[in-house]
């Protein structure tokens, strides 16, 4: 449990960079006043955002819920070692999310910028 400061103050990173993306394609989906002209990847983009947005802030709330029951003497360590781990599997996996899209987006930006 020494790591858990490290451990949440990256996966709080990780929910503010998810929750930037989210909101920029947010913005592209208000930009677009055709919804049926969006590209299919970017609706996906936005889907798997907000799967990957709401798992982030699901893991952050559960492991806060579970150092306040360890505070109120209902809770263990092991299940906050357990939370923490879960969160740290969902952070990896929103990390990977993002990384990909990050990937996407440069491609796509080179691919415009030659054509």
């Amino acid at each position: 449990m020494h790591d858990l400061p490290a451990d949440l103050r990256q996966l709080e990173v990780t929910t503010l960079h998810t929750r930037d993306y989210h909101a920029e394609l947010e913005a592209s989906f208000s930009s677009d006043s055709d919804s049926d002209s969006v590209a299919p990847e970017l609706a996906e983009a936005h889907e798997e955002t907000q799967r990957g947005l709401a798992a982030a802030v699901t893991a952050l709330e559960r492991v806060r819920l579970e150092l306040r029951q360890l505070e109120a003497g209902a809770g263990t360590v092991e299940g906050v070692t357990a939370e923490l781990e879960a969160a740290r599997e969902v952070q990896q996996a929103v990390d990977r999310l993002l990384a990909a899209r990050a990937e996407m987006r440069e491609a796509l930006g080179e691919g415009s910028r030659a054509g």
